[in-house]
């Protein structure tokens, strides 16, 4: 790979693009197919009243939606309980404690399944929280399982789980029956990391690395990273390169190495039709199809949020807690050196839901408040804001519940569930509070 005239040895790693501005301005072969918006249509649920300009329009087979800063940030009216209304993994359940919880999915009529990498099992829930049966055990047979993930996808009706130890792909029907083993045939190409997601058999794959081997820090002490997204066929072993980007990921100082403060990072997640990368650094989401083509970009308009001496200081201030008293006076020194950036990254992860809505999360500088997201439409709309409870990792969005992974003070993993209420009004929403009364833990 060659990166600014240096080859690293791993495949080709592009410079980040400025896609902003190539696609900004108007070219001769781009075509105006939608032009202003005034509020949303009546079959729009999530509809605030609001009136913004909404753009929309073809270039070269790429389908550009721009929302409006002002829309995007309006909150849009859904709400998130406070107040988890199950709580799988409680000690002492049948079910029993959760450990390395590698998997989270919504079932029919309301159930839940969840892939636990402690005990290489897929747990299969009620709509009550009773367990229902589990899957699995540690082996290389069928059914079993070194180091098992659930891979997110669109499919309905069937269950697709990495192995990321064998490695290998198991295929089941809905309630973890039948299962059948997808072999590659061409050697491994993700270092065993597991997929981003899967459309049909086609799986999403995110690769990374330290640029320059060794010799990876600049004279000034940066540290640059590369990811590099593909599709990979796991019945023919074929690879399609789909983006790539290289970024600043940490930094050397004298006396220790850590992650530059707000430092963008891409990420990725899988649609019903396409893969949706996110650079972190522009406000915008790329779809590509399964043969790697750019096929349409979701951008919001706006300037990125600055990086305010209040959120330095609060980052310094989670640093302290992890440091010994007689060593926290170190934090000020280091983020005194350090290119810390000017804005926040817009996005930090992504998320597709039953609907097929992608909900892009803001940057979640302070992990005790609750987590902000961006929604867009299947157009490509910035609809607006909606907020998750604090430290709930999100993993499942479903039409009137969100699944996620939430730890204690102990770091004891439990999967959590919460209502989704589509349609509100601001003033409507619940407050999230975080807190952890009322919890209906699986018996």
């Amino acid at each position: 790979m060659m990166l600014r005239g240096k080859w690293i040895g791993v495949g080709r790693v592009r410079a980040p693009r400025d896609v902003s501005r190539k696609w900004t301005a108007a070219g001769p072969g781009m075509i105006l197919v939608l032009g202003v918006f005034s509020g949303c249509g009546p079959g729009d649920s999530g509809s605030v009243g609001r009136s913004a300009a909404f753009l929309r329009w073809d270039s070269a087979g790429v389908l550009i939606s721009v929302t409006p800063g002002e829309e995007a940030e309006t909150p849009l009216g859904w709400a998130v309980d406070s107040l988890p209304a199950l709580a799988l993994g409680a000690d002492g359940s049948p079910s029993g404690p959760l450990f390395r919880v590698q998997g989270v999915r919504g079932l029919p009529e309301g159930g839940v399944l969840v892939v636990d990498g402690g005990s290489r099992e897929l747990r299969f829930f009620d709509a009550r929280g009773s367990l229902v049966r589990r899957v699995g055990r540690q082996g290389e047979g069928p059914g079993e399982f070194g180091d098992p993930v659930l891979v997110s996808s669109s499919v309905a009706d069937s269950l697709l789980v990495f192995d990321k130890r064998l490695p290998r792909f198991q295929l089941f029907s809905i309630d973890g029956e039948d299962p059948r083993t997808l072999r590659h045939m061409n050697g491994w190409p993700s270092g065993r990391r597991p997929p981003v997601g899967a459309l049909g058999l086609h799986v999403l794959f995110e690769r990374g690395g330290s640029i320059g081997g060794e010799a990876r820090a600049r004279r000034d002490g940066v540290v640059r990273e590369y990811r590099r997204y593909f599709w990979y066929d796991p019945l023919l072993g074929g690879q399609t390169p789909v983006d790539s980007f290289a970024f600043d990921f940490a930094f050397n100082a004298p006396e220790i190495s850590f992650l530059i403060p707000f430092a963008a990072v891409s990420s990725a997640t899988v649609g019903p039709n396409e893969a949706w990368i996110s650079d972190g650094r522009a406000p915008e989401i790329r779809g590509f199809d399964i043969q790697g083509r750019l096929r349409r970009i979701f951008r919001v308009d706006q300037v990125g949020r600055p990086v305010s001496e209040a959120l330095i200081q609060s980052s310094i201030g989670q640093q302290y807690a992890l440091m010994p008293e007689s060593r926290a006076g170190l934090w000020e020194d280091l983020y005194a050196g350090a290119p810390i950036p000017h804005t926040l990254p817009p996005f930090q992860s992504l998320r597709i839901d039953e609907r097929g809505w992608l909900w892009a999360e803001r940057n979640p500088w302070d992990p005790a408040q609750p987590t902000e997201w961006l929604v867009f439409d299947l157009e490509g709309r910035a609809r607006g804001t909606i907020r998750t409870p604090p430290g709930l990792d999100v993993r499942w969005i479903g039409e009137d519940r969100i699944l996620g992974v939430w730890k204690d003070d102990l770091g004891v993993e439990f999967v959590r569930q919460h209502g989704l209420r589509r349609g509100e009004r601001p003033e409507q929403s619940a407050q999230l509070d975080g807190a952890d009364r009322g919890i209906r833990e699986d018996r």
